[in-house]
């Protein structure tokens, strides 16, 4: 008596990785806390835990009025001789415009675009529930790949480290406001990926 070949069972499902296209089979239940990886690339298929969109629609739109508490706040006051000059993260970008030129504009494309894009993108589905089109995750995709706050965060933390030993150095409302935005972008970028999009725009 020859036994049928039985495929998946009802309690798992084949996934397709979004980088190899190497089809994984899950199951429907995910252990918690276990994350999910492909065989073959690494990269990450399922998480036990995903936040909902409207959370992370939230959290964006958090890191949006934080971002904007730090271009417009008082950012740090540096003191040296009696001579106090205060500034304000608008104001470092538009100084360091005159020394730096056009690597200026790719930096703040990294750093401050590009996540504006991720954190637009995230309330307007989350929040609004409005579907992208096939450009706009193309460019979601770039952007979410490309953006880079860490990389400021740190180049800033630097800096500082070197103006400490010149001068005397204040921090206001606008530099915590900056360290927590980079801190929500971070938490935005590593829920909010292109497959949860991609999936969502094919369902």
């Amino acid at each position: 008596m020859s036994e049928e070949k039985q495929g998946p069972s009802s309690e798992s499902y084949v996934e397709i990785c979004h980088c190899c296209d190497m089809g994984v089979t899950l199951p429907t239940k995910p252990e918690p806390g276990k994350v999910y990886r492909c065989p073959r690339c690494g990269a990450v298929l399922i998480r036990a835990k995903e936040y909902s969109l409207q959370t992370v629609g939230i959290m964006a739109l958090s890191a949006l009025i934080m971002l904007f508490a730090a271009l417009t706040q008082p950012f740090m006051t540096l003191e040296q001789f009696g001579v106090s000059n205060g500034m304000s993260l608008y104001n470092v970008l538009t100084t360091l415009r005159l020394d730096w030129g056009g690597l200026l504009y790719i930096f703040m494309a990294v750093t401050l675009f590009m996540p504006l894009v991720v954190l637009f993108l995230a309330v307007s589905v989350g929040i609004f529930g409005i579907l992208p089109t096939l450009f706009t995750l193309k460019i979601f995709s770039f952007c979410h790949r490309y953006c880079m706050v860490d990389v400021f965060i740190v180049g800033v933390l630097i800096s500082l480290i070197k103006l400490t030993s010149l001068a005397h150095v204040s921090f206001h409302f606008g530099f915590f406001s900056a360290i927590i935005f980079s801190v929500m972008m971070a938490w935005c970028w590593m829920h909010f990926r292109p497959v949860r999009l991609w999936e969502l725009k094919a369902h």
